[in-house]
C-alpha cells in the first residue's frame, strides 16, 4: 500500500511543497494505521491466551476433583527417585497430613519404617509394579499422630505430561 500510495500521491499532487506535506501526512496516517492494526492484533493474541489459561484451570479444577472425590488414597511418585510429586485429599486425610506436607515426605515417614516396610523396599514394590499391574501389597502405614494401620496398595507405571511416573493407590 505504500508504493501504491506513492504512485497515486505522485499522480494526483504536482506541486513540490505539497508532495513534502502530503508525504508527511502519509507517513504519519501510515504509523497510526499500523500501530492500531498491532494493537488489535496483540489484543486478539492476549485475549486468546487468556481464554487458553482459563481452559487449562478449568480441566485441572475438574481432575482435581476427580481425584480429590475418589475413595482411595493416589499419590503419584518420580519413577527414578520414589519422590512424591503429588496427593489426592483421600491420601491427605488417610495419613493426616497436609497436600504440601505429603509431597516433601519420603515414603517411609508414611510407614512403620520396620523391615520390611522402609524406603528401599517401598521403591522395590514400586519399579516391581510398573511391571506388574496387577500385584499389590499390604503396607504397614503410619498416621501423623504415630498411629499405625494396614493398607492395600497397587502401583503401576503411567505416563504424565510426557513423563514416566509411578501412580500409587491405597485403601
Amino acid at each position: 500500500w505504500i508504493i501504491a500510495s506513492d504512485t497515486i500521491m505522485r499522480r494526483l499532487v504536482t506541486d513540490q511543497s505539497l508532495v513534502e506535506k502530503v508525504s508527511v501526512f502519509k507517513g504519519w496516517f501510515f504509523v497510526i494505521v499500523t500501530a492500531f492494526m498491532l494493537w488489535v492484533l496483540i489484543r486478539r493474541l492476549l485475549l486468546q491466551i487468556e481464554d487458553s489459561q482459563q481452559e487449562v484451570r478449568s480441566r485441572e479444577a475438574y481432575i482435581r476433583a476427580i481425584l480429590d472425590g475418589t475413595n482411595e488414597a493416589i499419590f503419584i511418585h518420580d519413577i527414578k527417585t520414589g519422590r512424591t510429586l503429588d496427593v489426592n485429599q483421600t491420601a491427605c486425610d488417610m495419613f493426616g497430613y497436609g497436600h504440601d506436607e505429603m509431597c516433601t515426605l519420603p515414603v517411609e515417614a508414611l510407614s512403620s519404617g520396620e523391615k520390611p516396610f522402609t524406603q528401599e523396599e517401598a521403591l522395590k514394590f514400586m519399579r516391581g509394579s510398573a511391571a506388574n499391574p496387577s500385584s499389590s501389597v499390604e503396607w504397614h502405614a503410619r498416621h501423623s499422630s504415630g498411629r499405625l494401620f494396614w493398607a492395600e496398595v497397587r502401583a503401576r507405571e503411567v505416563t504424565l505430561g510426557g513423563e514416566k511416573r509411578i501412580l500409587v493407590t491405597g485403601r
